[in-house]
């Protein structure tokens, strides 16, 4: 569909509101929803616009969403799958600067890896290793190409030497290695699927070791109640940091 006709249609959408808000709730009203569309409408145009730099000047194409959940719920263990949306790089480096790890002796796991946007930029950060876990075989594909193109456009730089791993499986099934381990999440599913995880990740767990899990958008928060050995040690406004 032609931009234009886009934006055509979303202008109209949004008089619409606003001559209906006027009706039923008065002028001041129907100015302030108005004011709140359009700021909204302005942030959700600033993040896209940072996405596409980022996709721009590492070669890659993460931005946007895949409304993938549908097709993937069978496929999963615990039913519980969520839609594709690429993490920011201001919030992804907010929520690992808050973890405190030293990421040359770290392994960095994303569960539910998408497109590797964050793959990318853990990557980039200097984790010994970067491993990526998707249900979704196009995703992981996509995300192996994106990561492939990065590391062709970067290969003077010493981050490519950092080891890839991406594997099509259920975050449910996944093990975790005997070192030092970040896991990242960005509710890629429900509280069945992260219960599972949960448990896995105890089982795996020795005391020599330290894991930590980043939590973004953190919508079963709750969940982490059930298990006590994982201490909350940092939160934002929309992320937690967990250790164990």
């Amino acid at each position: 569909m032609p931009v234009l006709e886009v934006l055509g249609r979303r202008t109209e959408r949004f008089r619409a509101l606003v001559r209906s808000e006027r009706v039923r709730r008065g002028v001041v009203r129907a100015a302030s929803r108005g004011a709140r569309k359009v700021r909204n409408g302005y942030m959700r145009a600033l993040v896209y616009a940072g996405e596409y730099l980022v996709d721009r000047r590492h070669g890659m194409d993460t931005r946007g969403i895949v409304r993938n959940e549908s097709r993937l719920r069978d496929c999963s263990d615990g039913r519980d799958t969520n839609h594709y949306q690429a993490i920011s790089a201001r919030g992804f480096h907010e929520v690992v600067t808050a973890a405190n790890v030293d990421p040359t002796s770290t392994t960095f796991i994303d569960l539910g890896a998408g497109r590797g946007q964050a793959l990318l930029l853990a990557a980039r950060l200097g984790f010994r290793s970067v491993v990526g876990i998707e249900l979704d075989p196009e995703l992981a594909a996509h995300a192996a190409r994106n990561l492939r193109a990065w590391q062709r456009k970067r290969k003077s730089e010493a981050i490519t030497s950092g080891r890839f791993e991406i594997r099509v499986d259920d975050a449910a099934r996944a093990d975790f290695p005997a070192e030092a381990t970040l896991i990242f999440l960005y509710n890629s599913f429900g509280a069945t699927t992260l219960r599972k995880v949960l448990d896995n990740i105890t089982k795996s767990h020795s005391t020599a070791r330290r894991m930590s899990l980043c939590y973004f958008n953190p919508v079963h928060a709750d969940v982490f109640e059930e298990y006590p050995h994982f201490r909350m040690t940092a939160s934002g406004r929309d992320w937690v940091v967990y250790t164990l």
